[in-house]
């Protein structure tokens, strides 16, 4: 256990930083988990809708500094290659 005022401070930051990146992480990943159902559904509309959400809840991650910008890029890609798939184009 720490001593200082300063590493207990530290500590209790770590851990709401913490539990703030879980909460973020497990947001992003219930919405990649409902736009794979939708995927699998093979509903155009709801697709079209759920995309744009998806999307926008990945770069709102980024800007929260839980992602990297790359690994964001790499998820919308695969996201939008399996999307266009669906669709047909």
């Amino acid at each position: 256990m720490a001593n200082l005022k300063q590493s207990k401070k530290r500590i209790k930051q770590d851990k709401k930083k913490y539990l703030r990146n879980r909460r973020n992480v497990s947001r992003v990943k219930t919405f990649i988990k409902k736009f794979l159902v939708v995927l699998k559904s093979l509903d155009n509309t709801s697709l079209l809708n759920d995309y744009p959400i998806l999307v926008s809840e990945i770069d709102k991650s980024v800007r929260r500094g839980v992602f990297h910008k790359n690994k964001a890029n790499r998820l919308k890609s695969l996201f939008n290659k399996k999307m266009k798939v669906v669709l047909g184009m």
